[in-house]
């Protein structure tokens, strides 16, 4: 009677062991599926030229308390091909004034959206080219990329937006983690700590992009809780 009662036992036990490893197989077949969805949306929707003209002029129209004002943006996003990053990769370049006059031209660099084999999920990460004033309109002539290598680009650690695909299909969304994501600020003499995330959808791009101090009083970027929102006005010619 007691052998009988063993292999009872034993029996249901090897039936209940697979089923943790199958769940585990079926949520990493999902992760690998969302992830496939944000890298094909991200190449599908990043693209043209972007402002934020309609919310800045929302801004004023309402007489909205400067502190929490969104400052004016243009922004060019255009899809490029460096072999030695993986995932998908996005030339980003904001002016002053939305034209391509490289003195106007105030900020540029790559998007990198890839899957983390730390975390397993798409990130989207920030690379800054060190000779930065040679890297300009890429947009505009591609083989200005030629050459590029890993040690051409830098890069702030902890500082990825970790993706999530919304329900809807509709948009990609993401934060930054708060906390590890720190930029010395030399006029102030001190830390500043990213409070930023993104959404993203197939004609928008909305980041936070807001640093605090350790009281987390703002430093730079909008008091307001409403991200500043780019629109895409259109394409690149």
């Amino acid at each position: 009677m007691i052998l009988k009662t063993n292999i009872i036992f034993l029996i249901a036990f090897i039936a209940l062991v697979p089923m943790p490893f199958n769940y585990v197989l079926s949520a990493q077949a999902q992760e690998r599926v969302e992830n496939a969805r944000i890298l094909s949306a991200v190449r599908s929707w990043v693209y043209g030229r972007y402002d934020s003209s309609e919310q800045v002029e929302r801004d004023i129209e309402n007489k909205i308390s400067e502190n929490l004002q969104h400052r004016l943006m243009h922004q060019v996003f255009a899809l490029v091909d460096v072999p030695f990053l993986n995932g998908v990769v996005i030339y980003q370049q904001s002016s002053i004034d939305g034209s391509d006059d490289p003195d106007w031209v105030i900020r540029r660099g790559l998007l990198q959206y890839f899957v983390s084999p730390e975390t397993g999920m798409v990130h989207q990460r920030e690379l800054s080219f060190k000779d930065e004033e040679e890297m300009v309109n890429i947009h505009l002539d591609t083989h200005k990329l030629d050459g590029l290598t890993i040690e051409d680009l830098t890069w702030t650690e902890n500082c990825d937006f970790k993706l999530k695909m919304e329900p809807s299909g509709d948009a990609i969304y993401g934060p930054m983690d708060f906390g590890p994501c720190r930029i010395f600020n030399d006029g102030v003499g001190k830390f500043m700590i990213a409070e930023d995330y993104v959404r993203i959808t197939p004609d928008e791009f909305w980041f936070l992009g807001r640093y605090v101090d350790e009281d987390g009083n703002v430093m730079w970027g909008t008091e307001s809780n409403e991200p500043n929102k780019m629109k895409r006005i259109s394409v690149i010619d």
